[in-house]
């Protein structure tokens, strides 16, 4: 059974709370309080809580307060706010340290739904072989600071293209490899790119500092040459199924935030992959040859040498680094979006169906999840995204 803890000042949005929680209340062992000292005062005396649930509204600098405690003291449960009324800047300083935010006018069901989502990804990424597995690395690297900067300038009141251009200039490596990816056939500009600021004007700023933090992975791990392994192929691979998640969110007109997530962990879905490679060469080295001997899809042959696999691997690096649990969710279950709670569409549809599409017709093919497209009604609309994307394939290798 789920512990929740909710937290709102105002005794009638814990009333309304109540109500909200009512129907699922058999299912969960819930606690309201009023104040974040009675907040604290409960964790300090029993710290087995899944998640804590805040409206931020009745007092943002206590609620701020509150998250961060929990984020240094009390890391475990999952932390979600509840509001409807939030202005950007206060949006941004509230989803740093939050995992998620839902509207107050939610219903039972998607809170539950959002809560089992966000704990079924916790408990993944605590899974003891992929404990033991990081516990073999030697270290791993921080956030890239680059892409930190890039993100304190896109949360700034005003994000300036020019300002973003200039963090990427200021590493030549980094510009020449943008300006390399933003001129290739992906992306099918007319005109030659020739700066970090032209790139980002023509992009927008979340795409580029989507593209900055996957190139700053891939620089960072340089996997020495291993029998059947290409760093070069796999950027390929996930640069093409980040534009073709993109596509897909698009194709189902869903938010512009959507798909700049899809794109975002199109890019990184692969990424456990390099670190494996990079970080433990040879136990990667047995698992390439399970699937270069054996025929093994790359997902079983990790599992088999390792106990997990490449998708748990980038999801916990990704953990680590403070990225959102969208991102995180769908790299973590891209190839099994089934063992996931609630079946909405989403970005991990989108990086599931793109990774599929990008690999048909090459020597490995992952297998879609028939069972949940079939459960959520998304096998038509999987066949029809088939369509779209080889053609999209088929046009940029033909030009």
């Amino acid at each position: 059974m789920r512990k929740i803890l909710f937290v709102d000042s105002k005794y009638d949005a814990i009333g309304g709370m109540q109500w909200l929680t009512r129907s699922i209340g058999a299912q969960w062992a819930m606690t309201f309080v009023r104040t974040e000292e009675e907040a604290l005062k409960k964790l300090a005396e029993n710290d087995d809580f899944d998640a804590v649930v805040i409206n931020p509204q009745s007092n943002a600098e206590k609620g701020m307060g509150l998250l961060a405690e929990l984020m240094r003291h009390h890391p475990r449960p999952v932390r979600m706010i509840l509001s409807d009324k939030l202005d950007q800047e206060m949006l941004t300083k509230w989803l740093g340290p939050a995992h998620r935010r839902l509207s107050r006018s939610c219903t039972a069901a998607d809170l539950e739904k959002a809560i089992e989502r966000a704990c079924a990804l916790r408990d993944l990424l605590a899974n003891e072989s992929l404990q033991r597995v990081v516990a073999q690395m030697d270290s791993l690297p921080s956030l890239p600071s680059v892409y930190a900067q890039l993100i304190e300038e896109l949360q700034s009141p005003s994000p300036s293209v020019r300002k973003v251009g200039e963090i990427i200039a200021h590493d030549l490596a980094l510009t020449a490899k943008v300006l390399q990816v933003v001129n290739s056939a992906f992306f099918g500009l007319r005109r030659k790119i020739t700066s970090p600021s032209e790139a980002t004007m023509f992009l927008g700023l979340d795409t580029i500092i989507s593209l900055v933090l996957a190139i700053s992975v891939f620089s960072h791990f340089n996997a020495k040459r291993l029998s059947n392994f290409s760093p070069e192929a796999l950027w390929s691979h996930s640069l093409q199924t980040a534009v073709f998640a993109k596509q897909i969110v698009r194709l189902e007109r869903h938010a512009d935030k959507m798909a700049e997530d899809a794109f975002t962990a199109g890019l990184l879905h692969d990424a456990g992959k390099i670190v494996l490679a990079t970080m433990l060469p040879e136990w990667y080295e047995q698992a390439l040859r399970l699937v270069a001997d054996k025929r093994y899809l790359f997902a079983d042959a990790e599992q088999e040498v390792f106990g997990t696999t490449h998708a748990e691997v980038g999801a916990y690096l990704f953990g680590l680094w403070g990225l959102p649990d969208q991102i995180i969710e769908a790299v973590a279950f891209h190839h099994r979006p089934g063992d996931r709670a609630g079946g909405d569409f989403d970005a991990l549809i989108a990086v599931h169906a793109a990774d599929i599409f990008e690999h048909e017709g090459r020597s490995y093919t992952p297998v879609p999840d028939f069972g949940y497209l079939e459960r959520n009604d998304l096998l038509e609309r999987f066949m029809s995204w088939r369509n779209v994307c080889l053609r999209m394939r088929g046009a940029e290798e033909g030009s």
